[in-house]
């Protein structure tokens, strides 16, 4: 159960989580990843805790990705848009 990713990516995911857990009103709210891509960030966030409850991003081709990859991961699926480019 691992994703590919790079690691700068992988530092904004590690400080956002991890900024969102000391705030104790952050930590309860809910989180819009208004350009998803694949989801990497998105399930990097999701597997830290963090209450992603919607992924949108222009192509639909990605957000099947992301779709795909929350399955393979057994994380909860935030709700996906896509949105006109």
């Amino acid at each position: 159960a691992l994703t590919r990713q790079g690691i700068s990516s992988q530092l904004v995911a590690e400080f956002v989580a991890e900024w969102i857990a000391r705030d104790d009103e952050l930590a309860h709210a809910e989180l819009w990843d208004a350009c998803c891509g694949r989801g990497g960030k998105t399930t990097a966030l999701l597997e830290k805790g963090v209450n992603v409850t919607l992924a949108s991003d222009p192509a639909q081709f990605r957000l099947n990705e992301l779709k795909n990859a929350v399955a393979r991961l057994a994380l909860p699926e935030p709700r996906l848009s896509s949105y006109p480019s």
